[in-house]
């Protein structure tokens, strides 16, 4: 196989990715096509309001935009709350910073938790950060909405069942993929391996350094509140910083996860699915650590 490139070029911020930017990509998939459904929640940082970084809030919120065009954005809000004084006062400060940057905020009382989160229970907490512009993405209907889109205008050829086996590098610089299925001549190539990326970037003597680990979350249901809920999410999710957890709604099921509790890492330097989906990490923290209770 001889292509020129492969993949888009890193995009700045607010480059439009429902619309392709070049015309000459291709798309190297390890398995087939995916299908089924895949959840993200989009907030900026640990939520919107916290803008230590104004390129992510940034490109958060253009994010959002792209995402509610696509039809595959739930707006269902989020509240963080506090259970002391001095959490109560890093909300205060969130606040601030959020009318700086003109994000929609609020502070709230216990009771008006309650009347958002009828499932908490408002005697432990001091108050809430309310952010309703907070919402989940089924990323995996967006991604397969920006591919079909790319086909279609002939910008995109997508090789399945391909598994990347090297990356050939001269004078600093891509030249070609190398697959089980041939090479690819390459000037651009964009790794978006998820947890895979550092295994694929060694190849190109690069570095990614991202570190897979697993944490636990139960899920609890069904949850006879959640029973006429139509699609996912109805409820705002909670992150209840003070015990490093949060809750969310997830169809008629609860899913309670936390970070506080010791995390397993999860070594993806020699893993390879040629020809087969690879579980996604939602997957993979799913089958080892979810229990369900009736």
């Amino acid at each position: 196989m001889s292509r020129r490139r492969i993949e888009l070029d890193e995009p700045p911020a607010h480059r439009d990715f429902i619309r392709p930017a070049r015309a000459d990509l291709e798309a190297i998939l390890g398995g087939p096509l995916a299908d089924g459904a895949h959840t993200l929640v989009l907030q900026a940082a640990d939520g919107q309001g916290n803008t230590s970084a104004a390129f992510t809030l940034s490109f958060t919120l253009d994010s959002v935009r792209q995402y509610k065009e696509l039809g595959v954005f739930t707006q269902s809000g989020g509240i963080e709350v506090a259970r002391t004084t001095e959490r109560m006062q890093e909300l205060r400060r969130r606040m601030a910073s959020s009318k700086a940057w003109g994000i929609d905020a609020e502070l709230v009382t216990p009771a008006e938790v309650k009347r958002l989160v009828p499932f908490i229970n408002e005697d432990v907490i001091l108050g809430g950060f309310s952010t309703p512009g907070i919402g989940t993405v089924d990323s995996l209907r967006g991604g397969t909405l920006m591919r079909e889109k790319a086909q279609a205008m002939g910008a995109l050829i997508v090789a399945a069942g391909s598994e990347v086996t090297g990356i050939d590098v001269e004078n600093g610089r891509v030249k070609r993929v190398r697959t089980d299925q041939g090479d690819i001549e390459a000037e651009v190539v964009v790794i978006t391996s998820g947890i895979w990326s550092p295994r694929i970037a060694r190849m190109a003597g690069a570095s990614i350094p991202l570190s897979p680990a697993v944490h636990q979350m139960i899920s609890v249901g069904p949850v006879p509140l959640f029973a006429d809920t139509v699609g996912e999410i109805k409820y705002p999710i909670v992150r209840d910083m003070d015990t490093n957890g949060y809750e969310r709604q997830h169809g008629s099921d609860m899913e309670v996860g936390s970070s506080g509790t010791r995390t397993t890492s999860l070594r993806s330097n020699n893993r390879s699915c040629p020809r087969r989906s690879c579980p996604s990490p939602r997957r993979i923290s799913t089958n080892r650590w979810s229990t369900r209770s009736s």
